[in-house]
């Protein structure tokens, strides 16, 4: 019964003091701003400094990956015949050495490089993606009624039906629905 009592005593000479001491710190605190007029600043500044070094590489990271994947997503949509694989390998060495840089900077970037290396080669290949493109949009036209004796005429519409899978994979390139 005696070491129930003294723990009992022990616990509550153990609570007096630490009320006592929690009270004397709230009052050194209260005291310390009410004579300081940028008290609260010195302790948000404080926390600040403890707090960011944990916090701040997440969010950098959260915001980078955010940008990333809005680039990404434009950029693609807006350039389709981009080699993809080139300006995203540049692109992820850019950003691991820590100088990320959008797609389109990228991409202007490797165009100059192919176009310095052999301008007469570049030059035709611009031209020959051009023709595609204008094909394509051709291709992708609302033909209408107009267009219907054109269809009816080209040789990868007739008889589509009997092509093998390749032709009509090869008629369909760059059709869109």
């Amino acid at each position: 019964m005696e070491d129930n009592e003294d723990v009992a005593k022990m616990e509550e000479f153990l609570q007096t003091k630490i009320k006592s001491q929690v009270e004397t710190y709230f009052n050194e605190m209260n005291s310390k701003q009410a004579t300081s007029p940028n008290a609260q600043e010195q302790a948000q500044k404080e926390l600040r400094d403890i707090i960011s070094p944990i916090v701040d590489p997440d969010i950098r990271q959260s915001r980078f990956d955010a940008a990333d994947a809005k680039d990404y997503t434009r950029f693609y949509r807006e350039n389709p015949d981009v080699d993809v694989d080139e300006v995203e390998k540049t692109f992820k060495a850019l950003a691991d050495a820590g100088r990320p840089t959008t797609r389109a900077d990228i991409s202007r970037y490797l165009t100059g490089k192919r176009f310095e290396a052999d301008p007469t080669k570049f030059m035709s290949e611009m031209t020959e993606r051009q023709k595609k493109q204008v094909e394509r949009a051709v291709g992708a036209s609302d033909m209408g009624f107009a267009g219907l004796d054109k269809a009816k005429n080209d040789p990868s519409w007739n008889n589509f039906a009997q092509n093998s899978v390749e032709d009509m994979e090869k008629a369909l390139d760059g059709i869109t629905f």
